[in-house]
């Protein structure tokens, strides 16, 4: 298991936001740990569209599914343990393709346990009960999961129907998050869309959502999944990676709202081979990397993965242990070390309404600034494209004379206000600057 990286930097990061009045945040908290006491949780967010757990920010990180509780790592490490060490702060729990039962239900709630023991959180998936209508067989369950689930420390978000638009209306939704939210009021209830289109124009064409608004009225916040890199896109032509940020956009104009997130694909059913060779495709790690800032850049308060239990894309290794551990350790490991809590990142991960755009010299690359408290200015830049290009930057303060490249500590200097960069194609720069 690899040790944390840069919690020290996390401390004085903390203590700077500490000066500046921004935030009430211990270092424990830094660290993703719950307090000591078994008290439930309280999920909720902000006007700036930030996801907040018993008060303090939070930027979920999470996965969608997990490895099965008890797993273990190829090294023989517990797989909690180590997803948790590496950054992942939200386990997606309850039916995968099928109804509730006893035995899921006792599931979540050791997921519970296991989440509160570990100073992380659960998403529950209410599937069909989050249609239940009054009197139904289906509100009684629904009661009775929210009921046994709601108290437990590890208790995170509700996740209701999956991909509603089209196939239900919102009045089709109104009565079991009626229902949820009277039950519980203490946690956020988090619907997941689709793309907005009916068949593969998301590959080929700028998003042009409906008014998803209405659905405003049956749900807390909102995300989508956008998994751009199919199997039989292969040499055909590259994989239109930029409608993640695209789609995050869109998702913001539909609704009106902030506290949005993004599900980046591991593994999903375009990614084997349809004439059932058994070949699949996954996200190289830069494909993954760009999709990742993509996401952020363009307004996700929170990420989750999707698909590391999918069997379709395992190995002989990875279906034993019943996880896609192969991506994580060639890809997915380190980009959640990068992003997540305890890294010198995160921070401005929670300051989304310090949010500045910068102009480019590229057509293909957007860039935004972040602030943490009145000393650090962090510079985010995504480039669309598989060409190698270099881009100016322009909008820096003026106090942003010397960077550092992000993980890799190469310095950047800046001249008034602006930087030059090399982007390799789907590349991805982070720079720090310290006043």
């Amino acid at each position: 298991m690899k040790p944390r990286l840069f919690a020290s930097l996390v401390i004085v990061l903390t203590i700077v936001v500490l000066a500046d009045g921004e935030g009430t945040v211990t270092p424990a908290d830094a660290q993703g740990g719950s307090s000591a006491e078994a008290a439930p949780t309280v999920t909720s967010y902000d006007a700036q569209g930030a996801f907040r757990v018993n008060g303090r920010r939070f930027f979920p990180i999470g996965l969608t599914m997990p490895p099965p509780l008890g797993s273990t790592t190829p090294r023989g490490t517990d797989a909690v343990d180590e997803l948790v060490d590496a950054g992942v702060t939200v386990f997606r729990a309850g039916p995968l393709g099928g109804p509730w039962t006893e035995q899921l239900l006792q599931d979540a709630q050791a997921w519970n346990d296991a989440a509160a023991g570990h100073g992380v959180y659960t998403w529950i998936h209410l599937r069909e009960l989050a249609e239940a209508l009054p009197g139904s067989a289906e509100e009684a369950e629904l009661l009775r999961v929210v009921a046994t689930l709601k108290d437990s420390p590890g208790m995170g978000l509700w996740k209701g129907v999956d991909e509603p638009w089209p196939r239900l209306a919102p009045e089709e939704l109104a009565h079991a998050y009626a229902v949820v939210k009277q039950a519980d009021p203490a946690h956020v209830f988090h619907t997941i869309f689709g793309p907005f289109s009916l068949d593969d124009t998301m590959l080929l064409r700028p998003p042009d959502p409906p008014d998803l608004r209405p659905y405003n009225e049956v749900t807390d916040t909102h995300g989508v999944n956008v998994y751009p890199v199919y199997y039989h896109l292969q040499g055909a032509r590259q994989p239109r990676l930029h409608m993640v940020g695209r789609w995050m956009a869109a998702l913001r104009g539909a609704t009106g709202r902030n506290a949005l997130t993004m599900t980046l694909q591991i593994c999903f059913a375009g990614s084997d081979d349809p004439a059932g060779s058994g070949a699949f495709i996954l996200p190289t790690k830069r494909q993954e990397r760009y999709m990742t800032y993509d996401a952020i850049i363009n307004g996700a308060r929170g990420l989750f993965f999707f698909g590391g239990r999918d069997p379709i894309c395992h190995n002989a290794r990875d279906a034993a242990l019943g996880w896609n551990w192969t991506f994580w350790d060639t890809v997915l490991e380190d980009l959640v070390r990068e992003i997540g809590e305890g890294s010198p990142l995160y921070p401005a991960l929670l300051r989304p309404e310090t949010t500045v755009k910068l102009r480019t010299s590229g057509e293909t690359t957007q860039a935004i600034s972040r602030r943490v408290g009145s000393r650090v200015l962090w510079v985010l830049a995504a480039h669309n494209g598989s060409r190698a290009e270099t881009v100016t930057i322009r909008g820096l303060p003026p106090w942003a004379r010397t960077g550092r490249l992000y993980p890799s500590g190469q310095k950047v200097v800046a001249k008034e206000g602006r930087i030059r960069q090399p982007f390799l194609g789907w590349g991805v720069r982070a720079i720090r600057f310290t006043r």
